[in-house]
């Protein structure tokens, strides 16, 4: 939706494994691909040519990762090793921008912000599948010079993704408003973080795209450290009935970020990109 906005020439073509939930607009061409088959991942690059592309496909739930993580590592790593062959033999001189998570870096205990190049430490299943994918793509931007960007996406808000924590809780607002009355459950609420809309992060990926330097990380985000509890205080006073809360020890991560709060300064120099909707007008976002 962004790129028809942004560029009505462009020609769009996406990706999908299974049907979307969400309608998709006329002008993009849809092919079904599983991307961890590496001949019919060929077979649809040859076919359309890329020149940019944004490359999302990942199990990218972190809760889902302890319950089965063989799983996820498995279909992560997988889609990376046939995604990034297949792109070297079909169109090796595309733009791609490689989506990653904060989850893969440790940071420095005495610097709450991370950095792209503080240590890196994948404390739970996704962030070592994660982990895995960025390393695969470093090594065919290193062997074969391809024109790989990768992101580090903090946190966003996203209403399209339930398995997002802010995106859970207005879900379960919007259930509750409907019945009259609910209860929300929720994990653990200590983490500190920052949140951008999504929105601002599709323009984001756009500016990666078309400004940053191949072959580098960036870390993308807002700046402004907001608590997990604070977000979920902030949507509940925007209810319209009574909720009561309940701790779910299944929400409970074994391993949990305490902080995570990005060094922006790279992709701010590169691209000149900050976020420019306010986080109030991102929960009422979620609300709609």
């Amino acid at each position: 939706e962004y790129l028809l906005d942004e560029d009505r020439n462009l020609q769009i073509h996406g990706v999908l494994r299974r049907p979307s939930p969400w309608p998709i607009p006329k002008r993009v061409e849809i092919h079904h691909v599983e991307l961890d088959k590496l001949g019919p991942t060929q077979q649809m690059l040859r076919a359309v040519r890329p020149e940019i592309v944004f490359h999302f496909a990942s199990s990218a739930d972190v809760q889902a990762s302890f319950s089965d993580p063989y799983a996820v590592l498995r279909n992560n790593i997988g889609i990376a090793e046939s995604f990034f062959e297949a792109m070297r033999m079909e169109c090796p001189k595309a733009t791609i921008v490689h989506a990653s998570t904060p989850e893969v870096v440790l940071g420095d205990p005495c610097n709450h912000t991370l950095g792209e190049s503080d240590p890196l430490r994948a404390r739970n299943p996704y962030a070592a599948s994660k982990l895995s994918q960025e390393a695969i793509a470093t090594s065919y931007a290193d062997s074969f010079g391809m024109k790989i960007v990768i992101l580090r996406v903090f946190s966003y808000l996203n209403p399209r993704r339930r398995n997002l924590v802010a995106s859970s809780f207005s879900a379960q607002i919007a259930e509750a408003e409907e019945a009259g009355s609910g209860v929300l459950r929720h994990g653990t609420l200590s983490s500190i973080r920052t949140w951008c809309d999504v929105r601002d992060i599709c323009d984001a990926y756009w500016q990666a795209a078309t400004k940053c330097v191949p072959g580098r990380i960036y870390h993308v985000g807002a700046t402004t450290p907001v608590g997990v509890a604070e977000i979920l205080c902030k949507l509940l006073d925007r209810a319209r009935v009574p909720i009561d809360l309940r701790l779910d020890p299944t929400l409970v991560r074994p391993v949990d970020v305490e902080f995570q709060i990005p060094n922006v300064v790279d992709f701010e120099k590169a691209t000149r990109w900050t976020p420019t909707i306010p986080l109030e007008d991102s929960l009422d976002w979620l609300l709609a």
